[in-house]
């Protein structure tokens, strides 16, 4: 019965499209990521300064971390409100 399944002739059609589709999703997921990561490079590299003064003030490195995620994540809830809003017209 297995190998019926396996062989059956719908499958065998429908196995190349799913591993495409599998594909530019994968793709797409990494584009996101390096675009997320581009825009959180160019937020640190801006505030290079503001950091180092927060850090030559006596600021912990777990503030000055917690300031760059919170505002990656900002960005990154943006972004998926954005998706969403236009997912939802």
């Amino acid at each position: 019965m297995q190998r019926q399944i396996h062989d059956s002739e719908s499958l065998t059609l429908r196995r190349p499209l799913i591993t495409l589709l599998a594909s530019f999703g994968t793709l797409a997921l990494l584009l996101a990521v390096v675009g997320v990561f581009g825009v959180t490079s160019y937020s640190v590299t801006e505030r290079t300064r503001e950091i180092g003064i927060r850090v030559a003030l006596g600021a912990a490195s777990a503030e000055v971390a917690k300031l760059v995620l919170r505002e990656t994540l900002l960005v990154t809830l943006a972004g998926l409100g954005m998706v969403r809003s236009a997912h939802l017209r």
